[in-house]
């Protein structure tokens, strides 16, 4: 025997207001059903929070309860309702008379409809549709305003320490490397593989084409990844293989990688030099600040960064 109530969550009230004096975390009525010969489903209790909330159920037989929460109106297939893409699904494998459920991964202020159905031991099926509302975020501080910088950042030289190849190996290639440029976890600048010898250095990028990083934060980090191949791996890196960020060497029989990176932290507010041994590489002159870092020193793949960084206000 099937039995559908429709009902809404909340107070209906003539001014289409909800009363002031309500805490919001009371629980919200969705009705009183139709009562138990036909209709299972005593109650259901919505407590919402921002995110979600719980829901509480009762029902008058033991049943196996399933709930639907979308922010779409349910539709309806041979008289029951339906949800097609529920934004929150949630069930029981065992028959209560009262479950409580725990709903997550909501958006705050948002309307949602909610599906429940109780099905019993004979498989007669029950249901309740309603609406609930999630609590409106708390309002956002008074903005503060800053001033807007731009940092131009130039790779000037990229020096290779070592070039990881595997002299005690025949099948070993000659230094076939590729470096990729990272600003705050966002590649921004790659120079493609090419065979680039231990003592050999080389230009990553033209002086007059920069890295820009607009309405640029306090913090910046600067990350330059070298991966050195061996013979046998594949021509282009898989960016789905391996933790394409990550420094890590990795091995898969023949097709193997040598990984490093070389990591430099900027501080806008305090900027200032940073220069190994005090040798800048040959960086022009008139710059706002000059840094030089290298890759950890027990990485095989090994090589060092001259860079200078230009800040400008508007």
């Amino acid at each position: 025997m099937l039995r559908i109530a429709t009902f809404m969550i909340g107070l209906l009230l003539t001014t289409g207001a909800v009363a002031a004096a309500a805490p919001p975390t009371r629980p919200i009525g969705l009705g009183s059903g139709l009562g138990c010969g036909a209709q299972c489903i005593k109650k259901a209790l919505v407590t919402p929070s921002m995110t979600g909330g719980s829901l509480a159920v009762e029902t008058d037989t033991a049943a196996r309860i399933k709930i639907w929460v979308s922010d779409q109106a349910p539709g309806s297939i041979d008289g029951k309702p339906w949800v097609p893409f529920p934004d929150d699904y949630l069930e029981t494998w065992n028959y209560y008379l009262s479950h409580t459920f725990s709903l997550d991964s909501l958006t705050a202020g948002t309307r949602y409809h909610i599906v429940v159905s109780a099905t019993d031991h004979e498989g007669r099926t029950a249901y309740r549709v309603g609406t609930f509302e999630t609590l409106d975020p708390p309002p956002l501080p008074p903005a503060v305003h800053h001033e807007e910088r731009t940092v131009r950042i130039t790779l000037w030289k990229i020096e290779i320490l070592n070039d990881a190849d595997h002299d005690c190996c025949v099948w070993a290639n000659k230094g076939e490397i590729r470096f990729d440029h990272f600003v705050n976890g966002t590649r921004r600048h790659l120079n493609g593989e090419a065979k680039r010898a231990t003592g050999s250095s080389f230009q990553p990028q033209h002086p007059l084409a920069p890295i820009f990083v607009g309405n640029a934060p306090r913090h910046l980090a600067l990350r330059i990844v070298g991966r050195e191949r061996d013979r046998g791996a594949p021509t282009a890196f898989d960016s789905s293989g391996p933790d394409f960020l990550g420094c890590d060497s990795y091995d898969t029989g023949t097709e193997s990688w040598d990984v490093s990176c070389a990591h430099k932290a900027l501080d806008l507010d305090n900027l200032r030099d940073d220069v190994i041994g005090g040798d800048y590489g040959g960086m022009p002159f008139g710059h706002d600040a000059y840094v030089v870092f290298e890759s950890r020193s027990e990485d095989y793949l090994g090589f060092r960064v001259y860079a200078y960084i230009d800040v400008s206000s508007g």
